[in-house]
């Protein structure tokens, strides 16, 4: 069922409280009346804002109002609009915009529950739109109200927006193919947002698309937890074979995605169980259950990898996204996190829509962790398309890493190297960063380096042997085969005791 149907079944077994999640209140009550008027016969209809009050929406409404003897002014306070909602007639509906913001009184909410067996029993309904409803609403009425997600505008609905305004702005149709680049610009956008975007962007010449994409990640982007990454000119993957090929494959295969979305940390973003309820109340278990109903619903295809920090696990997904022309969107899932309950919840819902949105129903996700011993097995379970292990680099890898990382930090391509073996493609990259600094050499720069095979590594040889026969190599075919890099030579003897 779509949105506007969903909303009418709701309407027509008299339900008699309706929350809808949107990002854009005003358009969606146009909507939902239109529902109104097309399937239930355009009952009276009424809306309420903490500045106008009461006002009606149609003429039904307006003889309504007229009918209670409601004034706007009267009725700012949403108690007085909800005691006079009670007088209206069967079948009528008054939409709240923003009246969650009113429901950390006990009075609003205990009116919203006495509203409810009145309303019932003659198709009265109150429907309350707002953003963030999910983390608003308490207990005793979200268990008696039906909640919708409104989802963000289709590609049809967008192109409408854009055809209006170019009509309004007087330039001649567009092609077809400008159209869809317009659109999908400006996927992922709420219709106001949109709208406002494709305004600022439009030109005698139609819409300048660079700008439009900047105006969309800079909206996106204050959304907590999501942003939307910045392609890098050049983007180059040292290393990693197995892995990349297997991306590249999927990138470009019959099921393309359109979006590669990046959750860093995955074991810090849920603890498992038990101990994330101990940590906040709940709110992270209860997190976890939204992220996991999102990717389940939506059937979306997921990568762990997992392995030695600073090994690429970050960074391959970004520079994937890059060389096939894809958008990156990172999930920190610590900002979407809140200390009211049902916040969390909501933050991550705002992230799947744009997600939806963008991709159409099309992303593949990537998750890193360090260590997956934190992870709750049923996310892993989510990432249908393998784990993947990530070592310290090889010596094919590293061979391939130095020149990538000379030429950006402007060091000359016959500088000598200095001795890498165990060392990660971060930390050749920061031996150049060092060494362009300091104005010296990449071998001298390597004195300013403790590679994490050394610094950590117990740790480290603990997450290979976990890795043994049981996870993918990132960098070879096949599974990963246990090998012990080995801490720098303390020269102890080797002793053999009878």
């Amino acid at each position: 069922m779509t949105f506007t149907e969903r909303y009418v079944a709701a309407r027509r077994a008299s339900t008699p409280v309706i929350g809808v999640n949107t990002a854009d209140p005003v358009a969606t009550m146009e909507k939902l009346g239109a529902a109104e008027k097309q399937h239930l016969d355009e009952p009276p209809i009424l809306a309420w804002d903490c500045v106008r009050g009461l006002m009606p929406v149609n003429e039904p409404g307006k003889a309504a109002l007229i009918t209670i003897g409601a004034k706007p002014e009267a009725t700012v306070n949403p108690m007085l609009a909800m005691q006079a909602a009670l007088k209206l007639e069967r079948r009528s509906v008054v939409y709240f915009q923003n009246l969650e913001f009113f429901l950390g009184e006990p009075q609003p909410v205990q009116m919203l529950c006495n509203l409810r067996d009145p309303f019932k029993i003659n198709s009265r309904a109150i429907v309350l739109l707002g953003a963030q409803l999910s983390g608003a609403i308490p207990q005793v009425v979200r268990r008696d109200m039906t909640l919708l997600d409104e989802p963000l505008p289709t590609v049809e609905e967008l192109e409408t927006i854009v055809l209006s305004l170019m009509e309004s702005a007087q330039l001649p149709p567009p092609e077809k193919g400008d159209v869809v680049k317009a659109t999908d610009a400006l996927c992922g956008l709420a219709a106001f947002p949109a709208e406002q975007a494709a305004a600022m962007c439009m030109t005698k010449k139609g819409l300048l698309l660079p700008e439009l994409w900047e105006h969309k990640r800079t909206i996106l982007n204050a959304i907590p937890g999501l942003k939307v990454y910045r392609p890098q000119a050049g983007s180059k993957l040292a290393g990693l074979r197995n892995i990349s090929k297997y991306v590249s494959g999927i990138l470009t295969g019959p099921k393309a995605p359109r979006v590669v979305c990046l959750l860093d940390e995955g074991e810090k973003s849920f603890a498992s169980g038990a101990e994330a309820g101990v940590q906040d109340g709940g709110v992270g278990k209860d997190a976890l259950q939204v992220f996991l109903t999102q990717m389940e619903d939506n059937e979306y295809p997921g990568i762990i990898e997992v392995g030695v920090p600073g090994s690429g696990k970050s960074w391959l997904p970004k520079v994937m996204a890059d060389l096939h022309n894809m958008i990156l969107i990172t999930l920190d899932m610590g900002a979407m996190r809140g200390g009211i309950v049902g916040e969390s919840e909501a933050r991550i819902r705002t992230a799947f829509q744009v997600v939806n949105a963008i991709s159409l129903g099309k992303a593949l996700f990537f998750m890193t962790v360090n260590r997956l011993a934190g992870l709750p097995p049923e996310l892993r379970r989510r990432f249908t398309l393998g784990t993947f292990f990530f070592d310290v680099a090889d010596e094919e890898e590293l061979a391939a890493a130095w020149p990538i990382y000379k030429a950006k930090y402007n060091l000359s391509p016959k500088a000598k190297t200095p001795n890498d073996k165990g060392w990660t493609i971060a930390e050749v990259r920061n031996c150049c960063m060092t060494a362009e600094m300091l104005g010296c050499s990449p071998v001298d720069a390597a004195s300013y380096i403790v590679p994490v095979s050394m610094s950590a590594h117990d740790a480290i040889d603990t997450m290979r042997r976990e890795a043994d026969g049981r996870f993918i190599s990132a960098s070879y075919d096949g599974k990963y085969v246990y090998q012990d890099i080995g801490a720098s030579s303390s020269g102890r003897r080797a002793m053999q005791l009878m």
